[in-house]
This record gives structure tokens, sequence and C-alpha cells, in this order.
């Protein structure tokens, strides 16, 4: 054997080495395919699991975006229901506040009308308590008979009117005194005027002529003022009955500008239109006139109720009283009203 062929005693064999030790090139071809077949197939092995890792980043990225969307609209929603709860608690709390107050002001108007009805009763009370004054004209059309002088044969035209049998007796002294001592005597036109309106039940309608003539004549003047316009509009809220009028629980008087003359006097009495009006102070003069119309129209107002059963022509001269008290207000004298019965202070 030559020495060519033989192999060199310092090579060991290696497997990484196997390539230079093939001794032909179709060997070294053939091993060479084999390696890029194996790297290949590593690599197609690597793609894969970097697709699969790509896939499931891409999952994952999904996933944290439907998370975020998620907790977004969670969030959203948390957030909205806390200010929805905060604004139904901010109206519990207001309409809370608001039905307390409402309750303290309707348990404030309902004492001020138990302090007013109590006013009206004991009112009621001393009317009720009053003697019935039986007058020459009471007597007439209440059809108590009439002795009259002169000829005994003679007779009352009144007598026939109202259906009363004449007397021939002669008027005896006390009979003539019950006549002639109170000097009062029945305005025909008035007392049927009046008469119509009680019969008819007309209550406040301006419509009505004895209401008309009443306002007219006795009211109105009652209400010249120099603030004409709230003149008229407290006689629109007595009509309405919502008028308030109290006296001032005050240790010492001051000097004010009352609402009505506009004059500086010493308003001892405020008076408000209604519960939602703002109070007004009057002078004793002006509050003499609210008060003799308050009795006018609240007496008008019992009869047309029916809680006054007082007859016609009794009920007729109290309106009369309550028309002179119109008169004694008007020009400052000094009266005792019924309805607000609380007595005057002097002057």
């Amino acid at each position: 054997m030559s020495s060519g062929n033989v192999p060199n005693s310092d090579l060991c064999f290696k497997p990484e080495e196997a390539y230079k030790m093939v001794s032909t090139a179709e060997e070294r071809r053939e091993l060479a395919e084999k390696m890029v077949t194996e790297s290949l197939l590593k690599i197609d092995v690597l793609q894969s699991e970097v697709h699969s890792m790509n896939d499931n980043v891409g999952t994952s990225c999904s996933e944290c975006d439907r998370l975020k969307k998620i907790l977004k609209s969670v969030d959203g929603e948390v957030h909205e229901l806390t200010e929805q709860v905060f604004q139904e608690a901010y109206k519990m709390v207001n309409s809370a506040e608001e039905l307390r107050e409402r309750a303290e002001k309707r348990e404030a108007e309902a004492r001020l009308k138990v302090d007013v009805l109590q006013a009206e009763v004991g009112a009621l009370k001393a009317i009720v308590k009053t003697p019935k004054r039986l007058s020459f004209a009471n007597r007439i059309l209440n059809g108590t008979p009439i002795h009259i002088t002169g000829d005994s044969s003679s007779y009352s035209l009144f007598s026939r009117k109202f259906n009363i049998l004449p007397s021939v007796t002669p008027p005896s002294k006390n009979d003539v005194f019950a006549i002639t001592r109170d000097n009062r005597e029945v305005d025909p036109i008035s007392h049927r005027e009046f008469v119509n309106w009680r019969e008819n039940s007309l209550g406040l309608n301006e419509n009505s002529a004895f209401l008309k003539r009443a306002i007219h004549e006795d009211i109105m003047p009652c209400l010249v003022f120099e603030n004409s316009e709230l003149a008229l509009e407290i006689l629109e809220a007595i009509k309405k009955n919502t008028l308030e009028m109290e006296p001032l629980n005050e240790g010492k008087s001051n000097l004010r500008e009352c609402a009505l003359t506009k004059v500086t006097r010493h308003c001892i009495y405020h008076v408000r239109l209604d519960a939602e009006s703002e109070w007004l102070f009057v002078s004793l003069l002006a509050r003499n006139r609210i008060a003799a119309i308050c009795d006018f129209f609240t007496y008008l107002r019992y009869l047309h109720q029916g809680i006054l059963k007082t007859g016609i022509h009794d009920s007729y001269w109290e309106i009369v009283n309550l028309k002179k008290n119109l008169v004694l207000a008007r020009l400052g004298l000094d009266f005792t009203p019924k309805m607000y019965n609380q007595p005057n202070p002097d002057y």
C-alpha cells in the first residue's frame, strides 16, 4: 500500500468534521443536501412557531382591546350611576326640605286661620247674644198688630199689605212709647233691594242692586286713599276672603309710612292680600276702614251660607248698623269691629 492511501494517524473522527472527511464529491453533495433539508425543516418549524406566537399575540391583543372596551364601558356606567345616585339623593333632600317648609307654612297658616275663626266665633256669639230690638218698622214688617191714634174706625195701609188685622183699640201709654222711643224708619228702596238679595240668595254677586248700591255708596268712600291701586286690591282680597290683618306684637310702636295713606303714623297693624303676599303696615284709620268693610262682607257671607239664622228684618237692621260703622270708620271716629273683635286704642 502506498503512503498516499494510508490515513494520517494524527486525524480523529468527529461528526462535525464529516464533511471534511468525505473523500468524494458525491458524498459531500449528499451531506450538504441533508444538512440543508434539516435546516429548512427547522426553519419551517420555527416559522410555524413564530406564526403561532403571532396569532397568539394577535388574539391576546384583541382580547386586551375587548377587555379595555368593557372596562371603559363599566367605568362609564359606574360614573353615570354614581351621578344618578347623587342627583336622586339631592332631589330627595331638596324634596324633604320643601315638604318640611311647606308643612311649617301650612301649620302657621292653620294657626292663623284658627285665630281668625276663634275671633269670628266670638263675634258671632256677641251678635247672637245681642237682644233683638223690636222697632216700629219691625213690628209692622213682622206682622205684629199696631195700635194707631186717631179715629177708631181708621186703620193703617201697612196692615192690608202684610195681612195684619186693623186695630181699633185706642193706644195705651206703653204702646205709644214703644212706637216713639226708637226713632228709626225703614228706607223702602234699600229694604226692598236687601229682601230681594236675601230671598234670591244672590251671595256676593255684584250685579244685585243691593250689593251694587252698598259698594257704591258705603264701601268705595271708605277706600278713598292716596294709594288707590292698593285699596282696590284690598277690596278684591276681602271679596275673595283671602285678606289677613294682624296687630303688631311690639312693645313700643314705631313711626312708619302707612301703605294706604302714604303718611307717617304709628302703624300698629299690618295687612297682606293673601298668604303669598308681603305684609304692609297700615295706620289705625286705614285699619278701621278695612275692618268695617270686612265686617260688612263677612256678615253678608254668613247670611248667604246660612251660618246666621237671623230673620230678614233683623238682619236688615244689622246691615244698617254695619253701614253706620262704615261711616264712622270713614270719618276717623272710634267704633268696635265685630269680626275683628278688638277694642281700638286711643288716637
